[in-house]
This record gives C-alpha cells, sequence and structure tokens, in this order.
C-alpha cells in the first residue's frame, strides 16, 4: 500500500511538471508564435491526458482489489477475535468448576492447544485478548490450587524460565523489524502461558515486569502503525 501510494505520488508531481512545462511554453507562443508549435503542444497536453487517465484506470483496480483483500483480512481476524473469545470463556468455565485435576488439566491442554492454532486477530484486540487469557491462566494455576502438587524445584524451574522469557522480550525491543517484532511477540505471549507457576512470593513482582515489558512493546507497534498512518495520510493529501 505504501508503495504504491508513492508511486502515485511520483506520477503526479512527473505529470503535474510537464503540464507547467507546456503551459509556459503556450504562454510564450503568444508573444511569439514562431517559438513553438501551438499543435504540437496541444497534442502533447493531451497526451499527457491520457496517460493520467490510463495511470488512474489501473489505480482504481488496485485500489479496489486491496479493499477487497483488507476486507477478507478483517473478516477473518474478526471471525479469529471470536474464536479467542470462545476459549476464553471455555477457561473461564473451567477454572470456576472444575474441581477434577486431571479433568481440568485435560481441558486445559486443549483449550491451550487451540488458542495456538487461532490466527491474528484485530491489533486493537491483541493486548486486551492476550490479558485477559494471561488472568484466567493464573486462575487456573493459583485459586485451583493444582501447584500444590508440583514440586518445588519446579517452581524455582519455572522462575528461571520466566525470567529468561523477560529478557527476550528487552531484546525484543531492539529489533527494527515489526513483522518480526509481531510474530515474536506472539510467540513469547504463548510460551510465558506454557510455562507453569513459581514461587507465589516471586509472583507479582515477575508479573509486573512481564507486562511492562509486554505494554512497551505493543506501544512501540502502536507507534510504527500510527507514525505510518500519518505518512500515508500526508502523502494522500499531496
Amino acid at each position: 500500500g505504501r508503495d504504491i501510494n508513492e508511486l502515485r505520488t511520483k506520477f503526479e508531481d512527473h505529470t503535474l511538471e510537464e503540464e507547467r512545462k507546456i503551459q509556459v511554453a503556450q504562454l510564450e507562443a503568444q508573444d511569439n508564435p514562431e517559438a513553438h508549435d501551438l499543435n504540437a503542444l496541444e497534442a502533447s497536453l493531451a497526451e499527457i491526458a491520457a496517460l493520467k487517465d490510463d495511470f488512474y484506470e489501473v489505480y482504481g483496480s488496485y485500489k479496489e482489489k486491496r479493499k477487497v483483500v483488507i476486507e477478507e483480512k478483517n473478516a477473518v481476524e474478526t471471525k479469529n477475535l471470536s474464536e479467542k473469545k470462545s476459549l476464553i470463556a471455555r477457561l473461564r468455565e473451567t477454572v470456576s468448576t472444575e474441581e477434577n485435576i486431571g479433568a481440568a488439566f485435560g481441558s486445559l491442554k486443549e483449550i491451550q492447544d487451540k488458542w495456538k492454532e487461532v490466527g491474528d486477530i484485530p491489533r486493537d484486540n491483541r493486548n486486551d485478548i492476550q490479558a485477559e487469557y494471561s488472568r484466567l491462566l493464573e486462575d487456573f494455576f493459583y485459586n485451583i490450587k493444582i501447584y500444590k502438587d508440583l514440586k518445588d524445584h519446579d517452581f524455582h524451574r519455572n522462575l528461571q524460565l520466566k525470567k529468561d522469557l523477560i529478557a527476550e522480550l528487552k531484546q525484543l525491543n531492539t529489533v527494527i523489524s515489526m513483522k518480526d517484532v509481531e510474530s515474536t511477540l506472539k510467540k513469547l505471549q504463548n510460551d510465558w502461558n506454557d510455562i507453569g507457576p513459581v514461587p507465589n512470593e516471586e509472583w507479582d513482582t515477575l508479573k509486573e515486569s512481564y507486562w511492562t515489558e509486554v505494554r512497551s512493546i505493543y506501544e512501540k507497534v502502536n507507534r510504527f502503525y500510527d507514525d505510518r498512518r500519518l505518512k500515508l495520510q500526508a502523502n494522500l493529501e499531496l
């Protein structure tokens, strides 16, 4: 989208300059008819007009096709959002009602597997949906008290894994490619949720560190797309 808008801007700048040159020549011809061939100048203007018609016909066709692609993408992301909301509702029910540890773990694994299979959702919803999902997973481990059945060394192993993941999030803030940032963030958030519970006294500090880094990355992503929208709008106005 950005490339085609830049191309349109260059085309319009070029044709505007060519038309200006011809108009200057026409003015000169009024004072000195022998200086320019008026018929040739009119033909050049007509040629530019025909070229503009051809360009905007192709450009219009591209915009329509792009609109269809964007609408299809939005429809898919909206469907994915609905699927994730359904999984959240199912997880909430598991947390609230399932007392059998084995059955609860079975439901959790199925929900987590399906969650990973769901594709992208609208960007504006990602942070809230991921936060709700993560909160319910925390409830699963701590409110149902499943973590009591885990050995102490598992807690400390999970603690180290989550610290390592936070370090990866900090490193992610230095990545330039926004596509890589978004895909890696999604993977790291899934990895975070896959790691089991940590010592209870460590949890609040760890969780705050995690969400501080996640929010920082979301803000970076949003700034990037906001800046790009402003640049596109400026090009459009030009």
